[in-house]
C-alpha cells in the first residue's frame, strides 16, 4: 500500500485496495482487527480519490469509514477511535469542498447537502480531537504524551482553518484550543496517569495501569474504566472542555482587553492567519500571508544568531553579539509587516480608551518572537508596537480565562524575594535588596540578598526547595502575593524537567511545583484571593531551546501552578540590565500601574526614552547602568514578556 501510493502506481494502488477489501470481508475478525482494516480501506479509497478525483471513490471511502466508526463503537474506549474519526472527518471535508466547487452548487438541494457535510466534518473532527486528547492522557510518560500530543496539533490547526473558511468560527476556536490543550497537558501536567488515579482514590485502577504498562494482560476495558474514573478531574477538564468564544470574550472584558489573537504561521494547509476573538465573543480572521517559520525565516535566523552569541568563545563574542543584535532588529521589522501591523489595524480601542490591550497566543516557533517589539520607521527612529498597545501573552485561551478568574492580593501584602546564594550575582542581590527596602518590607528575602540586609529580615542566606514550595499555593494558603526570582534556571523539554538553581540551597524542579499545586487544586476550590505574580528575572525562562512552542516554558509552568501572572525572559539579558529593568518594573507596579502588563509596558517605554528619569533611591550600581545608551536596543528590554490576566 505504501509503495503503491508513494510511487503512484495506479495498477498497484487498485490491487492494494482490492486486497484490503478482501481482508475486511474475512469472517471472525476481532473487535480490534475489524476497525483497523476498515479504516485502512476507507483511507486508501480516500487517497485514491485525492489523486484521481473519481467521485465514486469518495462515496465508497465515506461508507467504509462510517462502517469503521460503527466498529470502534463496539469497543468502549477503542484505541483506534481517534484515527477512524480523523479519517472520516477528512472525507466529509473533501465531499463538502467537491460540492462547493462542482456543478449545481447554487441548487438548494446541493447547498443543503454541502451544509450537512460541513456539519458532519465539524462534529466528527472535534470528536477525533477529543479522542486524541484521551490518548495523550493515557500515555505512560511525559515524553510519550508530548509525542502523541504533537501528532494532534497539526490536525487541529488544519481543521480550524477549514472551519473558518466554512463560516464556523466557534468550532474553529474549539479545534485550536483542543490542539493547544494536548501540548499543554503533556508539557505541564506534572503527573503520570497512575499518580492522577491514586490522587483521585483509584488505587486499584492505578495498579492495573502499572501492570498493563509492564506488559501484563489486564482486560480490554481498562481504558474505558480509567476514562470514567477521571471524569471531572482537572486533567480531564483541561483536555476536553475548551472555553467557548463567549467565555473568552467575558475574560477579555474582565481584564479590559480588546482582543485575544491566535497567530498561526502559513503552512501546507493555508496562509498565515490571525484569529481574533473580541470581548463580545465574535471571531474574525486576519490573513497574514507573510507570517511563516522555518530555518530560512526571520525567526529561524534570529534563533541561530542568538544561540551562536550565547555559545561564542571570548574572542568571538563581540562579533557574535553584533550578529545577534542585527538579526533581532530584522526580526522586529518583519514582525510588524508580517503580523502586528495588520492585527492592530483590525482591533479598535474600546470604551473611549486611547490604547489597546491585546492578548497573543502564538503557535509553534512564533512563540519565540517578542511581538510587542515589532517596529516600523517613525520620526526620530523606530516606532515600537508597545507604544501602540499593551501586549500580554497566553499559552492558550484556557490559561488566560483561568488566570482572569484569579483574584490576587495587593502585591506588597505577602511577598517573597529569592536570589541566588552566590556572591557572583552581586548586582542581582543589590537589586533585590532595594526591592525589599523600597516596596516589600512585609516580605521574606532569601539568598545572597538576605546576607546584605539586617538579620531581623525574614528568610535565609540560601533558599531551599521547601522555601519555594512554601511560597506557592498549598492547603489553605493561596501562595505568596508576589514571588520574585533572581537566580539561574535551566530549561528542558518537557518543561517538567526545568529547574531553578538556588545556589547552596539546591534546586527546585518545576515537576515538584506542579505536583504541589495539583494536590492543592484537587483538594480545595481555589480561594477568591488566589494566585500571585511570579517574576522570573532569569534568562530563557519564557522560551525553550529544543521544542519551540510557548506552551513549553518555565513561565507556563508557574501559570499552570496557579499564578495570576508571570513575567519572564525570552533570551539572555546582561545581569546589570536585567536588575535595572525589573527594578523599574517594580517601581511602576507599585506606583500607579498595579496591572503587571501595563507596568511592564511602562518599564519598556522607560528603557526606550532617551530622557528617562531615574527613580529616586536607586543603588549606585543601578543608577550608573541607567545612563547607558544601550538600554534602548530591543535586546535589553524586549525579551521580557507577561503571561496571565
Amino acid at each position: 500500500m505504501l509503495r503503491a501510493f508513494s510511487d503512484w502506481d495506479a495498477s498497484l494502488v487498485d490491487r492494494a485496495i482490492s486486497l484490503v477489501a478482501e481482508a475486511c470481508a474475512v469472517p471472525g475478525l476481532t473487535v480490534r482487527e475489524r476497525p483497523r482494516l476498515l479504516d485502512l480501506h476507507g483511507s486508501a479509497l480516500l487517497g485514491r480519490y485525492h489523486l484521481s478525483h473519481v467521485p465514486r471513490d469518495l462515496s465508497n471511502a465515506i461508507d467504509r469509514l462510517e462502517e469503521a466508526r460503527r466498529a470502534v463503537e463496539q469497543e468502549i474506549g477503542s484505541p483506534y477511535a481517534a484515527d477512524v474519526l480523523k479519517s472520516l472527518a477528512r472525507a466529509y471535508r473533501y465531499r463538502a469542498d467537491a460540492r462547493q466547487a462542482g456543478p449545481g452548487r447554487d441548487d438548494p438541494r446541493q447547498f443543503a447537502a454541502k451544509r450537512a457535510d460541513v456539519d458532519r466534518a465539524v462534529t466528527t473532527g472535534l470528536a477525533a480531537l477529543r479522542e486524541h486528547a484521551g490518548d495523550v492522557l493515557l500515555q505512560d510518560s511525559d515524553e510519550n504524551a508530548l509525542f502523541v500530543a504533537r501528532q494532534g496539533t497539526s490536525d487541529a490547526t488544519e481543521m480550524a482553518r477549514w472551519f473558518l473558511d466554512r463560516g464556523r468560527p466557534g468550532p474553529a476556536i474549539d479545534a485550536l484550543e483542543l490542539g493547544r490543550s494536548m501540548v499543554l497537558h503533556a508539557a505541564t501536567s506534572g503527573a503520570g496517569l497512575g499518580e492522577v488515579l491514586r490522587e483521585a482514590g483509584h488505587e486499584g485502577l492505578a495498579t492495573e495501569w502499572a501492570s498493563q504498562m509492564s506488559g501484563a494482560d489486564v482486560g480490554g476495558d481498562l481504558r474505558y474504566r480509567i476514562m470514567v474514573a477521571i471524569e471531572g478531574s482537572g486533567a480531564e477538564a483541561g483536555l476536553f472542555s475548551p472555553p467557548s468564544s463567549g467565555e473568552i470574550g467575558a475574560a477579555l472584558t474582565e481584564c479590559r482587553a480588546d482582543a485575544l489573537v491566535y497567530l498561526l504561521p502559513r503552512g501546507e494547509d493555508g496562509t498565515g492567519l490571525g484569529v481574533l476573538v473580541d470581548p463580545d465573543g465574535e471571531v474574525r480572521r486576519v490573513p497574514l500571508p507573510g507570517l511563516y517559520t522555518g530555518t530560512r525565516s526571520p525567526v529561524g535566523t534570529a534563533l541561530r544568531a542568538r544561540q551562536k552569541a550565547e555559545a561564542a568563545s571570548r574572542d568571538q563574542a563581540a562579533a557574535a553579539r553584533k550578529d545577534w543584535h542585527e538579526a533581532l532588529g530584522e526580526l522586529c521589522d518583519w514582525a510588524w509587516r508580517a503580523a502586528i501591523g495588520p492585527v492592530l489595524g483590525a482591533i479598535p480601542a474600546r470604551n473611549g480608551r486611547s490604547e489597546r490591550r491585546v492578548v497573543l497566543v502564538p503557535g509553534g516557533e512564533l512563540g519565540l518572537v517578542a511581538w510587542h517589539a515589532a517596529r516600523r520607521p517613525g520620526r526620530g527612529g523606530y516606532q515600537y508596537a508597545c507604544r501602540d498597545a499593551v501586549f500580554s501573552y497566553a499559552p492558550s485561551a484556557r490559561h488566560f480565562t483561568e488566570a482572569a478568574r484569579r483574584r490576587p492580593r495587593p502585591w506588597a501584602l505577602d511577598p517573597v524575594l529569592i536570589s541566588d546564594s552566590e556572591p557572583s550575582l552581586y548586582v542581582t542581590a543589590v537589586g533585590i535588596g532595594h526591592l525589599y527596602t523600597k516596596h516589600y518590607r512585609a516580605g521574606s528575602v532569601f539568598g545572597y540578598a538576605h546576607s546584605r540586609l539586617a538579620s531581623v529580615v525574614p528568610g535565609s542566606a540560601a533558599a531551599k526547595p521547601a522555601d519555594v514550595l512554601a511560597a506557592l499555593p498549598h492547603e489553605t494558603f493561596p501562595g505568596a502575593s508576589l514571588l520574585h526570582f533572581g537566580c539561574h534556571g535551566r530549561a528542558h523539554v518537557p518543561a517538567l524537567g526545568s529547574r531553578l538553581h538556588l545556589g547552596d540551597g539546591g534546586e527546585v524542579a518545576v515537576r515538584d511545583i506542579l505536583r504541589q499545586a495539583r494536590k492543592w487544586q484537587a483538594g480545595l476550590s481555589a480561594p477568591a484571593e488566589s494566585g500571585g505574580l511570579v517574576v522570573l528575572a532569569s534568562c530563557l525562562s519564557d522560551v525553550t531551546e529544543a521544542d519551540f512552542d510557548e506552551a513549553l516554558t518555565l513561565a507556563t509552568a508557574f501559570l499552570s501552578a496557579g499564578a495570576a501572572g508571570v513575567v519572564a525572559a525570552r533570551w539572555s539579558v546582561a545581569d546589570a540590565q536585567t536588575a535595572l529593568f525589573v527594578t523599574v518594573f517594580h517601581h511602576y507596579l507599585n506606583g500607579g500601574h498595579p496591572d503587571p502588563a501595563r507596568a511592564l509596558r511602562a518599564a519598556q517605554l522607560w528603557m526606550l526614552d532617551p530622557g528617562r528619569v531615574v527613580p529616586d533611591g536607586l543603588p549606585p550600581v543601578l543608577r550608573d547602568e541607567a545612563s547607558g545608551p544601550a538600554l534602548a536596543h530591543p535586546v535589553a528590554w524586549a525579551g521580557f514578556a507577561y503571561q496571565g490576566q
